[in-house]
């Protein structure tokens, strides 16, 4: 059985501070982050950037995506857009 991963979550503010989070996932899984509820500090520091990576002594691929939802009309989550992250290359 493939073993469950933790990834790591880091931000990083406008005004120079840095917060990050892990979480315990199981292989080939999927989840969603809520930024305002997962890290309180982008509520006061809007503009931010995150790295996403695979930790440990055997990191596995992951795909990490930014999707924003709205609901338009009286219908939930009608419009939205989503991008692929972008790998940052090995040093």
């Amino acid at each position: 059985m493939p073993t469950p991963r933790r990834p790591a979550a880091s931000s990083f503010f406008e005004n120079g501070n840095t917060t990050g989070r892990y979480y315990d996932l199981p292989p080939q899984s999927r989840t969603n982050v809520a930024i305002t509820s997962a890290v309180p500090e982008a509520i006061e520091n809007r503009t931010l950037g995150a790295v996403v990576e695979s930790l440990g002594t055997s990191p596995v691929p992951i795909v990490a995506e930014h999707a924003t939802y709205a609901s338009s009309g009286g219908v939930v989550w009608s419009r939205g857009s989503n991008a692929l992250a972008t790998p940052i290359p090995d040093p």
